[in-house]
């Protein structure tokens, strides 16, 4: 058995990153701890980017998840040496030494790595700055620049953070065509017809979209300042030309794409570790090295029945993964706490909150879905029930918060579908999960 460690360092300083370090501490390791980030920025929640920021609700300092004096060593305080907008060059697993650009080099008894993600590039694309992502606080602020009336905002992928994006242009004026390659929004993780509810509630929004397209080309005027506001020749042309394989040509003053993440796992793949789109991970969250442990975004680990292996990129798995990888990295053996969770995801987009439970793969077979309605709600509040071979397993939940919790007790209990309860909506939810902690 391995001695329980003195210096755990930790790379990735978000989300992830430090809900590790408090996670530590909270539960009593009184060893070293280092945080390493390659931002400037303190802390600070993804979602809020595209959920509140980029509509001009919240700054910085409203959306960091500690002050800067937090990190000290005082009494409350989580005694942590941060180092922001530092760079991991180098991980040697054998050695249990980190190096950073700057030369700097930390030895270390245990390693979490919470490097995350970056946002997925469009290839083979100059860049002069119409072509923009959204992954980092900074990301959010150019774009928010952007976003003013008269604006046309071209919009690549209609999952989360395109929908989201496109709802808050829409709401500071913007116009915007959202493209996407599927036949459906979200990617197909809703009920079809809920599906489709959205789209006509965002149609109605003045939002254009073209399903099933593929992108022939995506061009972008080298000479064209962003916004064009002081020359005339440039604010009548385009800056960017997205050319659609039926030949449509779509013109805008920039484009977002927005096709999902790519993780941060070059470190772990040079240092050795098993990596396959992520960092592979046991369910204690340890990677190929007994030392190093991985949680968040980058990480691939075992889920479900029978286990796979998957990579979820969610706000959920970034705050739980991290605590458990902490857990089991402070320990001597490495096993405090398995992880296993019920996914969960939310978005609020269109006027909507849609909350859904449960995670299914594009390989897995798809699931029968039945409604059940608020009274006199017109589909405003509803849940849909994830039903295989009749087991809830799955669940969304359109402005009805309050059922969330119920749903993943019936989810985590299989409960079987009962129509003659679940549809009635003057039974709570609520009702039927305490009956079944009785």
């Amino acid at each position: 058995m391995s001695a329980a460690p003195r210096h755990i360092a930790i790379v990735g300083a978000g989300q992830a990153g430090l809900r590790c370090a408090e996670t530590l501490r909270a539960n009593g390791f009184d060893g070293r701890v280092t945080m390493i980030g390659d931002e400037p920025h303190l802390p600070y929640e993804r979602p809020p980017l595209s959920k509140g920021v980029l509509a001009g609700h919240g700054d910085a300092g409203a959306i960091h998840l500690r002050a800067r004096d937090a990190f000290g060593k005082e009494a409350a305080q989580l005694d942590v040496d941060l180092l922001l907008d530092r760079e991991v060059t180098s991980l040697d697993a054998t050695a249990r030494r980190l190096t950073l650009r700057d030369g700097m080099r930390i030895d270390f008894d245990r390693c979490i790595l919470a490097t995350g993600g970056r946002a997925r590039p469009w290839p083979n694309t100059a860049r002069h700055g119409s072509i923009v992502t959204l992954r980092s606080l900074d990301d959010a602020y150019r774009l928010r620049e952007r976003l003013r009336p008269g604006q046309r905002m071209l919009v690549i992928g209609a999952g989360f953070l395109g929908l989201e994006c496109a709802d808050a242009a829409r709401g500071r004026g913007v116009a915007v065509t959202v493209v996407e390659r599927g036949e459906q929004l979200l990617n197909g993780r809703l009920p079809s017809t809920v599906a489709a509810q959205l789209r006509g509630r965002h149609q109605a929004n003045g939002i254009a979209f073209r399903f099933g397209a593929t992108i022939a080309n995506l061009a972008e005027r080298a000479n064209r300042t962003p916004g064009g506001a002081n020359d005339a020749n440039a604010a009548s042309t385009p800056a960017v030309r997205l050319t659609l394989g039926s030949g449509e040509v779509l013109d805008g003053d920039f484009c977002l794409v927005a096709t999902g993440q790519v993780p941060n796992d070059a470190l772990a793949a040079r240092a050795g570790l098993a990596t396959a789109d992520g960092i592979v991970v046991d369910g204690w969250c340890r990677t190929s090295s007994p030392h190093i442990f991985a949680a968040g975004d980058c990480a691939r680990f075992p889920y479900g029945t029978p286990p796979r292996t998957v990579r979820l990129e969610s706000w959920q798995n970034a705050e739980q993964q991290s605590r458990v990888a902490a857990r089991n990295a402070m320990c001597a053996d490495g096993q405090a706490v398995r992880y296993a969770l019920l996914p969960w995801f939310w978005t609020d987009q269109a006027g909507w909150n849609i909350q859904m439970l449960g995670w299914r793969g594009p390989d897995e077979p798809p699931l029968t879905w039945v409604v059940r309605t608020a009274t006199g709600s017109e589909n405003e509040r509803c849940v849909w029930f994830g039903l295989e071979d009749g087991v809830l397993v799955a669940a969304v939940a359109i402005n009805s918060g309050a059922d969330v919790a119920p749903l993943r007790t019936l989810i985590g209990a299989r409960a079987r579908f009962d129509a003659t309860q679940w549809l009635d909506a003057g039974t709570r939810l609520a009702a039927l999960s305490r009956a079944l902690k009785s």
